[in-house]
Parts: structure tokens; C-alpha cells; sequence
């Protein structure tokens, strides 16, 4: 076994260290973002009254780039083994000039995540409601801790969010089956 060399390594340390938190020069700065005008911001969210599927309001995103937002947060979904956990959402879009869609991120217990994102489900456009519906499929058994339902839109457009849903289904499969 080769000897650790303590001064050596303990020098490295002391060299990364110092470089972490030496402070940058003027010219190193590429650009500031000024947190005091909202005006800045390119993402709007906000609750929209008029326009539902339910009649109760949904949640509009209008960005102006590209966008990631979270539309839905919820806790502690038990979902036995081979079964599907399943996300349905009823979305509707304007503008979307290059894609929308929807994405679940399932974070269980170990702190492992995986995702599942509806890119056969892609708006684009101008769309009335429809109904986009997320899978995950659970091979052990499992409480999600966390189900994040996030909105990505690529490019400029708007999406409206309303009946978010989570159900879980026996079998694993990416084809939705409601239990009766």
C-alpha cells in the first residue's frame, strides 16, 4: 500500500479552498440581474378565472422564452408494487410557437428520482382542453414522497393548467385503464 502523502494532498486542499472563495475581479462579471423589478422576469403565472375547464379557474403560464414551471406538488402517493402511478391533467395552449408539454418528476423514500415526460403529448399552437395523462411506473413497493407536475414550454406561447389528478393503477403499463 503507498504511504498517503499529507503535506501534499493537505496543500491541494488549502490551494482549492482558497480559490473557491478568492473574489472575482470586475472583469470576470458578464452580466447582473437586477432582483428589484419584476419587470424583468419573462414568466408570468397567474390564476385565470375566465378561462377553465371546470369552471372553477386554472393556472396560466405566458412565457416569453422558454420556461419551466411547477404546477403541482404533492406528498406521499403510496403506490403498491407493479403498479402505475398516474398523473391526469386537463391543458390547453395559445401561441405556442415551438412545443409545450408536461413532465412528473417522482422523487421515493432512497431520494432517487425518476421522470416521466409527455413528448408524445406535445403542444403546440392554439389548442382547446384536452386531456394529457403521465405514467410512472413502480417496480418495488413504494411511498412517492413528491410528484412534481412542472409545465415546460419551449420558446414564446402560453399554457393553462386546470384538473390536476393523481391515481394509481394495477398492472404496469403506459396505457390508462381507471379501476371501476
Amino acid at each position: 500500500m503507498k504511504p498517503l502523502n499529507f503535506s501534499s494532498t493537505l496543500c491541494r486542499c488549502i490551494l482549492v479552498s482558497a480559490m473557491a472563495v478568492a473574489p472575482l475581479h470586475a472583469g470576470d462579471i458578464l452580466g447582473r440581474f437586477s432582483c428589484h423589478d419584476i419587470a424583468q422576469v419573462k414568466t408570468s403565472i397567474s390564476i385565470d378565472k375566465e378561462t377553465t375547464a371546470d369552471g372553477n379557474g386554472s393556472i396560466k403560464v405566458e412565457a416569453a422564452h422558454n420556461a419551466v414551471v411547477t404546477v403541482a406538488d404533492q406528498k406521499n402517493l403510496s403506490v403498491s408494487k407493479d403498479n402505475t402511478l398516474w398523473c391526469t391533467v386537463k391543458v390547453k395552449c395559445s401561441g405556442v410557437k415551438q412545443r409545450a408539454y408536461l413532465e412528473m418528476w417522482c422523487e421515493v423514500a432512497d431520494g432517487k428520482r425518476a421522470f416521466s415526460k409527455g413528448l408524445e403529448q406535445l403542444l403546440l399552437g392554439d389548442s382547446d382542453w384536452k386531456e394529457i395523462r403521465l405514467p410512472m411506473m413502480i417496480n418495488g413497493d413504494f411511498t412517492v414522497n413528491r410528484a412534481l407536475v412542472n409545465v415546460v414550454i419551449e420558446g414564446p406561447g402560453t399554457v393553462w393548467v386546470d384538473q390536476i389528478s393523481f391515481a394509481k393503477a394495477k398492472g404496469l403499463s403506459a396505457v390508462y385503464v381507471p379501476e371501476s
